[in-house]
C-alpha cells in the first residue's frame, strides 16, 4: 500500500519554498470561515489536533494520523483519535523544542538554536523531519518552508517503519487545481495546503483540506487553531 500526501499551495508559482508563520492562535483579522453542509463533500475519521510548536508539523500530524487509523497502526503510539501528549511529543518533541525552539525568537530578530549551535539531538518527531523553528534554515519559533514538507512526511513515515512505500506530490493554484483538489477527497487522501489567510500575498499558514463544496466552489479544512471545519472560497 501507498501513503500519498498531496501539498497545495494558494500562490502564483514560483521555484522557491514559501514559509508559514508561527501564529499558534488565529489573528483577529483572519475569518472563521463558515460552512454550508448541503452538498459538501467529506472525508470522515481524520483527527484533528490544536497547534503544537507549528502549524506545519500539526497539520501533518493530522494527515499521517489519519493514515494511522486507515491500514497503517504504526506510526503514532497513541490512537490518534485523541491528541494525547503521546501525538504531541511525535509531532514536535520536548528533543525539538529545547534544540530548535529555543530561544523563542520572532520576526525579524532570528536568534541561533542548536541547529547552527550543534549538539542537537536524533530525529524523533514530524517538526524535526520538517526543520521548523530551526535557525540555520532562517525558521524562526514555530515556522516551517513548503519545501520541507514532503520529505518531513516521508522521512517521518520511514522513521516509523521503513517498509512504507510513500509520495508526494505539489499542486500550485491554478485553472485546474481545484480539480485536482476534489479528486484527492474523493479518493480520501487528505491535502496539505499552505495558504495566505489575511490576503497580504504571502503564505502564512498551513491547514489540511478535508473536503469541498463544489456548488459554491469553497473547500473544507481543519486550521490547527481549534477542532471545528471551516470553509473557504477556492481562490488564488
Amino acid at each position: 500500500m501507498k501513503i500519498t500526501l498531496i501539498i497545495l499551495f494558494f500562490i502564483p508559482l514560483l521555484v522557491f519554498g514559501q514559509q508559514s508563520r508561527g501564529y499558534d492562535v488565529r489573528p483577529l483579522d483572519v475569518p472563521i470561515g463558515n460552512i454550508n453542509k448541503n452538498n459538501t463533500v467529506l472525508i470522515s475519521d481524520i483527527p484533528t489536533y490544536i497547534w503544537h510548536r507549528g502549524c506545519g508539523p500539526t497539520a501533518l500530524g493530522m494527515i499521517i494520523g489519519y493514515y494511522d487509523l486507515h491500514g497503517y497502526y504504526d506510526l503514532f503510539s497513541d490512537s490518534t483519535i485523541v491528541q494525547t501528549n503521546n501525538i504531541d511529543m511525535s509531532i514536535a518533541s520536548e528533543d525539538h523544542y529545547n534544540d530548535y525552539s529555543l530561544p523563542l525568537d520572532y520576526y525579524p530578530n532570528l536568534l541561533q538554536d542548536n541547529s547552527e549551535l550543534g549538539a542537537s539531538h536524533q530525529h524523533n518527531s514530524i517538526a524535526d523531519f520538517m526543520k521548523t523553528s530551526s535557525s540555520v534554515c532562517g525558521n524562526y519559533w514555530g515556522w516551517s518552508w513548503s519545501s520541507d514538507i514532503g520529505t518531513a512526511f516521508e522521512d517521518y513515515i520511514h522513521f516509523r517503519n521503513p517498509s512504507y512505500i510513500t509520495n508526494t506530490e505539489y499542486e500550485y493554484f491554478s485553472n485546474n487545481s481545484w480539480n485536482e483538489y476534489k479528486i484527492e477527497i474523493d479518493n480520501n487522501r487528505p491535502v496539505m495546503i499552505l495558504a495566505d489567510t489575511d490576503g497580504d500575498n504571502l503564505t502564512d499558514h498551513f491547514v489540511v483540506g478535508i473536503g469541498y463544496n463544489d456548488v459554491s466552489q469553497e473547500f473544507v479544512c481543519y486550521d490547527t487553531w481549534d477542532i471545528n471545519m471551516h470553509g473557504y472560497a477556492w481562490n488564488g
